[in-house]
């Protein structure tokens, strides 16, 4: 480090409590002027890197536009289905006719499932497709953190997981809120009951300081009309 041959590469800011999250940004800071010919890459949400933008480059990863998922779609779903039937044109028009799934297809993970869905059902159903989105969604951070579980444990876990956030949802709504504040947050997490560890923050990440938000618009519906049609039930 001495000598700034050293790349750091950092991740899961967003994992840590305010606590940590205050002493590892300072340990950053005191090791950034300590070693200023080093180069250093941090991967955080926005309201992690407004408190270090003084010593980086902030760099805002964005999600595809319309032009780059047509692109994605007319390569990716040859190579998922030798049939002829299977036409990327039919599959962006289904895209279109959805807002909701339009919005997660912003996402390569999220549109490289729903173009493996089309290429096996020919279709995109809404509540589906959000679902299984969902389900990846979590499923890919909770591989990445449970990575020695088994597969019945991780597929409890996920399950937890849509119950508390169904709730904060739900929730959320019934105060006619999207963006949630830190206040509301910490008493809906207590009345389901569960604590602060058990959000997964992949999908509700602060935004700002004390505002809460989904990672999609659209999950939060989804959400939302779940606990609705459970709780009928």
């Amino acid at each position: 480090m001495v000598q700034g041959k050293i790349l750091l590469l950092i991740d899961d800011l967003d994992d840590l409590t305010a606590r940590d999250t205050a002493l590892v940004l300072r340990q950053i800071r005191n090791l950034a002027d300590r070693f200023p010919e080093n180069y250093w890459a941090i991967a955080c949400r926005p309201v992690i890197s407004t408190q270090i933008l003084d010593l980086f480059t902030e760099v805002e990863l964005a999600g595809f536009n319309r032009k780059q998922i047509e692109e994605f779609a007319h390569k990716w779903l040859p190579r998922l289905h030798k049939s002829t039937s299977v036409k990327p044109e039919d599959f962006l028009t289904q895209l279109s006719s959805s807002i909701a799934i339009e919005e997660i297809a912003a996402n390569p993970l999220l549109l490289t499932l729903l173009c493996n869905k089309f290429a096996i059902c020919d279709r995109l159903s809404l509540p589906n497709a959000l679902k299984d989105a969902m389900n990846l969604w979590l499923y890919a951070w909770d591989s990445y953190n449970y990575r020695h579980n088994l597969a019945a444990s991780a597929k409890q876990n996920i399950d937890s997981q849509k119950e508390l956030l169904s709730w904060i949802a739900l929730s959320s709504f019934n105060r006619s809120q999207y963006r949630i504040e830190s206040h509301n947050l910490v008493q809906d997490i207590k009345n389901f009951p569960a604590t602060w560890d058990d959000i997964p923050s992949q999908l509700l990440f602060a935004e700002a300081r004390g505002i809460y938000e989904f990672a999609f618009t659209s999950f939060q519906e989804y959400l939302i009309a779940d606990r609705l049609v459970n709780s009928s039930n």
